[in-house]
């Protein structure tokens, strides 16, 4: 389900041939105009698509391929293994030791569940579920924000304080890897925040803009700062969700512009580099697999921000690409490899 979700969720509103959007000559959605710094939604999409991505997601074709998927996801959330998090009194009580060890850890398909319940639920106009998520999503900022508050407070100690380390050992360095992206919420922590927006309080929307600016703050995915010419890894794209985090809090107190230059060096790099004119990846199948896997939010976040590789010929023949390389039988794969 994983690496799925984002991406099909992501069609609802990106290709469709019953539903379309107005799309430009090369066959890519237009985009609706960013807003200013401070409005939401604004990460991968806009207020004003939200009827027709509900027609999209209500689509038959769309429902075979994602809607037990998407209905897994909200059950997690409404009454699954989620809502213990969302019915946590941490305004009241703190967040205890106990409480990180239990709940910051890395977790994509749990960041996954927290974007496509909340798009469900703004989407649906289930008030239910947006105040289930809206607390999840809070609370976890209270999580980030206490973690970062022990692991700058030098070591902790007795056995509790052991195990804390290790999952506190995400503050002792700049890096961002899948691991700590996973940890921090990625991009579907991001989405979360970015639909339930104008369902939180000031005080709510703080708490998370403040939790997404301490884990983006100084970050450096790979690649970063290195000659163009190396960008052949598939780690270049995975680590994409550092542009749709930041995205999320664009032009906000918090926001990082090195930390946002750097990211978007990367992925370009990425794309004019990695793969060739004929949209062959240079590497093999882990190219698309995993370098677009992150790597595709992060060039839909960039797409709206004026870099857009979907309108062009070159993503054109990436598609073709993809086709003609996949063995033609269940069970295939991705040869890869230009």
């Amino acid at each position: 389900m994983t690496h799925r979700t984002m991406a099909l969720l992501a069609g609802a509103f990106a290709v469709s041939t019953l539903y379309a959007a107005d799309s430009d000559a090369n066959g890519c959605r237009k985009l609706s105009a960013l807003p200013e710094p401070g409005i939401h939604p604004r990460v991968f999409f806009t207020a004003d698509e939200y009827p027709l991505m509900k027609e999209r997601l209500a689509a038959p074709h769309f429902q075979k391929a994602f809607g037990t998927m998407r209905q897994q996801a909200v059950d997690r959330c409404r009454k699954g293994q989620w809502r213990k998090l969302a019915d946590a009194d941490f305004d009241l009580e703190g967040v205890s030791d106990e409480d990180i060890l239990d709940w910051f850890k890395g977790g994509e398909g749990r960041n996954q569940d927290w974007g496509v319940a909340s798009v469900h639920a703004i989407l649906e106009d289930d008030t239910e579920l947006q105040n289930i998520m809206r607390r999840i999503i809070v609370n976890y900022a209270r999580v980030i924000l206490a973690s970062k508050e022990r692991g700058v407070g030098g070591e902790q100690t007795g056995k509790t304080g052991q195990l804390l380390n290790k999952q506190l050992n995400i503050w002792t360095h700049n890096r961002w890897d899948v691991g700590v992206g996973w940890t921090f919420g990625a991009a579907g922590y991001a989405t979360a925040y970015d639909v339930l927006y104008n369902t939180m309080t000031p005080d709510e929307r703080d708490l998370v803009r403040q939790s997404i600016a301490a884990a983006t703050q100084g970050r450096k995915s790979y690649g970063n700062g290195l000659p163009a010419g190396f960008a052949s890894s598939n780690h270049y794209g995975y680590h994409g969700d550092l542009a749709v985090m930041l995205s999320a809090i664009e032009g906000e107190p918090g926001f990082d512009q090195e930390t946002w230059d750097g990211i978007v060096q990367v992925m370009r790099d990425y794309w004019e580099k990695g793969y060739t004119p004929f949209g062959y990846s240079r590497e093999d199948g882990y190219g698309p697999n995993l370098g677009l896997r992150g790597g595709g939010r992060g060039f839909m976040v960039l797409a709206r921000r004026g870099y857009n590789i979907f309108s062009t010929e070159k993503y054109r023949n990436f598609l073709n690409y993809m086709v003609l390389d996949y063995d033609p039988y269940p069970g295939g794969h991705l040869n890869g490899g230009a």
